[in-house]
């Protein structure tokens, strides 16, 4: 799956990488579908298109893996 993210079809279909941010969260911060943010831990950092929707929980994301 880790390379997923060089198949041509993959880049087409996701140019950049997103993050799933609920709506609660969404309005709190400021974000709408199509901002585009850092997101950050210890681990690392990146930069990702913001996509709204109810699909995750308040306080969580969700990021693709392969980009």
């Amino acid at each position: 799956m880790g390379t997923d993210r060089h198949l041509p079809e993959k880049a087409l279909a996701l140019p950049l990488p997103y993050v799933e941010v609920n709506p609660e969260d969404a309005k709190r911060l400021g974000l709408k579908s199509g901002d585009l943010v850092e997101v950050y831990n210890e681990e690392g950092n990146g930069t990702f298109l913001v996509y709204v929707t109810d699909a995750v929980k308040p306080g969580m994301l969700f990021l693709v893996m392969y980009h």
